[in-house]
């Protein structure tokens, strides 16, 4: 009789689950008139997100899963992540590849759960005014910048964190002649486990701390103070 109940409570366990499995959508909404996509409920996709215009995407308190190498592919156009809701995330299995593009970080979470992944720019811009890219496993990465023209990194606020202990934060391209200009000021924080940035070779590199908080491992450093 127990073994019998057993099943049943496992059967049922497993029908009680369905219709949340069934909720799943593997796509996007469409963009409103301006260009904004908000998302209602959480999503799945499993193919690259291409952006060859200009796109918003609200998170609106939801969550983003991009289950592909790849994960986005912007080529055109900028690329705007918010969040007018709370906890909105977008968790990446593949990195977001911007060419010759802007990307904006107003707020929310842009995540990395597999390893070598992150941000990657060529010839591109990334600004950040709040929310959070964080590099959530071992050698993953916030940003991969470089391979040639100008890439531009410039974080006013918000959170940089990577846990990877064998990787750089910011690990820079070594194919290619380039010029990096990074930027961190305002209030961010930026937590990281091994280097902040590494790679840069002989190509032209400028990093400008007017701000910020900085923790690696048991190491904290306030960089108003110093």
């Amino acid at each position: 009789m127990k073994k019998f109940l057993s099943i049943a409570l496992a059967l049922l366990m497993v029908c009680v689950m369905l219709p949340v499995v069934a909720l799943a959508a593997d796509t996007l909404p469409e963009a409103d008139a301006n260009g904004v996509i908000t998302l209602e409920k959480d999503v799945t996709l499993t193919s690259t997100w291409k952006i060859t215009s200009d796109v918003t995407i609200d998170l609106n308190g939801h969550k983003l899963t991009i289950n592909n190498a790849t994960a986005i592919y912007v080529t055109g156009g900028s690329f705007t992540v918010k969040d007018s809701g709370q906890n909105g995330e977008m968790a990446l299995d593949g990195t977001i590849s911007l060419m010759n593009t802007t990307m904006r970080l107003e707020n929310g979470t842009v995540s990395f759960h597999q390893r070598q992944t992150g941000i990657s720019l060529l010839n591109s811009e990334f600004v950040m005014t709040d929310g959070m890219v964080y590099a959530a496993v071992q050698e993953s990465f916030c940003f991969n910048p470089g391979y040639g023209g100008t890439t531009t990194i410039d974080i006013s606020g918000g959170t940089v964190k990577s846990v990877s202990t064998n990787t750089a934060m910011i690990g820079c391209g070594s194919i290619g002649s380039y010029n990096l200009d990074i930027s961190i000021s305002g209030n961010t924080t930026v937590d990281f486990a091994n280097e902040l940035m590494n790679g840069e070779g002989n190509n032209k590199v400028s990093f400008e701390i007017t701000g910020g908080t900085f923790i690696c491992l048991l190491y904290t450093s306030d960089a108003a103070d110093d």
